[in-house]
């Protein structure tokens, strides 16, 4: 090779490796396109299949934008803990529960042991020493019971607690039930004092009794009017899926709203002089409901407001339910009514709600029809007892009406058509609705004649799928629920139904909040290393019903 030919091959090496490169890369980049568009195509028609593969993971915001990666890791790490942290927590619970049967059988096992090395003994000594051996019997059962006793204690000493509680929240609300019976009394009672006090206006004594009379009978009605509820002023704006804001008054069922959600439910409740505060432009909200910020679930009190937050009063208030739980006003994130649809969490509530109001039958709880608001509900064709004594359909009652048991404040309205409806002494409600049937004439005779006891819980608070037979009925588009001041109402038949509410003690709803609140932010709690201070007191603010952010 000569030397031109040489020098010509030298300075074309650099070239073509560079040129090998260049097309190597470029077919790197064309493979990877084409790889990417591919597999986001096959991601995205099952997303749900692997939105959780270790290739898909970093993509996630790819294939589908509007989910962060971040939001994506958080449900697959649900998704993997979750099974895992219930388990833990089923295998603790079942050693816990198999130590104790070990426990209690060996106590058995002695105290068969001890009997009979006293019947033995018994046989032994016989005749003169029979007293002798009778007491020593006598005081080895009660060593064995009191041996047991201790052995046990400290196992009852957390139900003792909660009994006695449980115990002081049924007489509450005994009270309570009693004075709400002769609510309808109260307009009555009110009328007569004026007519008294207009009589006997001069005579200063009788007149100065009769203007307090008045003033404690108009107490009592109002005191539950002003109490606040997780709700918005008529005029807030809802965020809609295609951008636009609807106010929330102006909002229909079946309505999507922003947020993927389908209103459910709407609810209107009358509230004079409830507080307000305002989140951005056109939103107004009640400090007990529930937003997220910094990605955790809280209070609109419990957030850090600037000092020139403006606060106001309104008289109306509104509130959602949605199918998925979620309301979008002014971009903010917030809880619906319901807040929370597990049927674990909502059979927790059941439970504490019966118990509060004296119920022996929380033993009964059916997760199959715990199904949260979209199940709380009854026919438009019901019908009402009125102060009149007259019956009104449920869906023809306004707010304000005036109910045999007392003023409506507030009307739940929801789609019905997926209710599984059930019949209570001739009355078609919804199964998870909590009632009290009155006992037939012919169960009580049946029961005297066979000198049978007659159950406690005969006439208690109960729910509708444990006291009635299942009854389905025509179509039933819209259902519909009350919220009264008594907290309860009457059916035809004597049938008395909780209201929307079902309670307002405070002691009970700010339990619930803080099941509800530990339910929300647990896997976030789990992912920051957190822990839920369920001992927390509870903010003054809160005035909860069913559903926790009352």
């Amino acid at each position: 090779m000569s030397e031109s030919t040489k020098t010509v091959v030298g300075t074309r090496v650099p070239f073509g490796i560079l040129q090998v490169t260049a097309f190597t890369i470029a077919c790197s980049l064309i493979t990877l396109s084409v790889f990417g568009y591919y597999m986001k195509e096959i991601w995205k028609k099952d997303w749900e299949k692997y939105r959780c593969n270790i290739l898909a993971l970093p993509f996630a915001n790819y294939v589908n934008p509007k989910e962060s990666v971040a939001q994506n890791f958080n449900y697959c790490l649900q998704k993997k803990t979750h099974p895992m942290v219930s388990e833990y927590a089923k295998k603790k619970l079942n050693s816990s529960a198999a130590k104790t049967v070990r426990e209690a059988q060996r106590t058995i096992e002695q105290t068969i042991k001890t009997q009979k090395e006293s019947e033995n003994i018994k046989e032994d000594i016989g005749g003169v020493f029979g007293a002798i051996n009778i007491l020593y019997e006598r005081l080895v059962n009660i060593m064995v019971y009191t041996s047991h006793s201790i052995q046990n204690v400290f196992f009852k000493i957390n139900a003792v607690v909660w009994s006695i509680y449980y115990y002081l929240i049924a007489q509450i609300n005994t009270i309570a039930i009693t004075i709400a019976r002769f609510q309808r009394m109260l307009s009555v009672i009110n009328l007569l004092a004026i007519l008294i006090t207009i009589k006997f206006i001069f005579i200063s004594p009788i007149a100065i009794i009769m203007f307090a009379l008045i003033a404690m009978v108009n107490l009592i009605q109002k005191s539950a009017e002003k109490k606040a509820y997780c709700c918005f002023t008529p005029d807030t704006l809802i965020d809609k899926p295609n951008g636009n804001k609807t106010k929330i008054k102006d909002i229909s069922l079946g309505d999507k709203i922003a947020g993927g959600g389908t209103v459910t439910g709407f609810i209107s409740l009358l509230t004079p002089d409830a507080e307000v505060v305002q989140l951005g432009r056109n939103t107004y909200v009640t400090g007990d409901h529930l937003l997220i910020s910094n990605n955790k679930w809280q209070h609109v009190a419990d957030l850090n407001l600037g000092k020139n937050t403006q606060i106001k009063t309104t008289d109306t208030l509104m509130c959602l339910v949605t199918s998925n739980n979620i309301i979008k006003s002014g971009n903010i994130t917030f809880k619906d009514y319901e807040e929370v649809k597990e049927q674990e969490v909502q059979c927790k509530i059941a439970s504490i709600i019966l118990q509060s109001l004296g119920s022996n039958n929380i033993g009964n709880i059916l997760p199959k029809y715990e199904l949260g608001e979209r199940n709380n509900c009854l026919p438009g064709k019901t019908r009402v007892r009125m102060m009149n004594g007259t019956y009104q359909r449920i869906d023809s009652l306004q707010v304000g009406s005036n109910t045999s048991c007392g003023k409506v404040l507030g009307i739940y309205k929801c789609l019905a058509k997926n209710i599984e409806w059930f019949n209570v002494n001739g009355n078609i409600i919804s199964p998870r609705i909590i009632c009290k049937p009155k006992p037939s004439t012919i169960t009580i005779e049946k029961l005297q004649k066979k000198q049978a006891v007659i159950p406690k819980n005969i006439q208690e608070w109960n729910k509708a799928y444990n006291v009635g037979k299942y009854s389905p009925i025509s179509k039933s588009d819209y259902g519909y629920h009350l919220i009264l001041d008594s907290r309860q109402f009457e059916l035809e038949n004597e049938l008395f139904i909780r209201d929307f509410i079902e309670t307002d003690d405070d002691l009970i709803q700010d339990f619930i909040t803080n099941i509800v609140l530990e339910d929300l932010n647990k896997f976030d709690d789990i992912l920051n290393n957190l822990k839920i201070d369920i001992k927390k007191a509870p903010a003054q603010y809160r005035y909860k019903g069913r559903s926790p952010s009352f």
